[in-house]
């Protein structure tokens, strides 16, 4: 049979489980996010891209909005902004506890 196979959200790419980074939101970010995944998977390619100190942050925040415009979100650039605030207090969180 296999191992199944997932795709990268991004990019398209598809591969094993093991070679992509999952993520899965908090109760708090499912509120943010309409019609929210249940999760979101990224190839290593677009994951370091997302990660990257500089400009991941302002990477996240273009899908995000881009994402909630295509919906009919009236309010897509609010709710992008928020989105990349939680995200990045959840990194600078997760930063100081390692």
């Amino acid at each position: 049979m296999g191992t199944p196979s997932i795709k990268c959200l991004i990019c398209s790419k598809q591969g094993p489980r093991s070679a992509f980074e999952v993520v899965v939101l908090s109760e708090t970010e499912r509120k943010i996010v309409p019609n929210p995944l249940d999760e979101y998977t990224y190839c290593k390619g677009c994951w370091n891209l997302l990660s990257d100190p500089v400009h991941g942050s302002n990477v996240i925040g273009g899908i995000a909005n881009m994402h909630l415009a295509k919906a009919g979100v009236r309010d897509a650039s609010e709710r992008a902004s928020k989105f990349k605030s939680a995200l990045l207090s959840k990194a600078v969180a997760r930063k100081n506890t390692h």
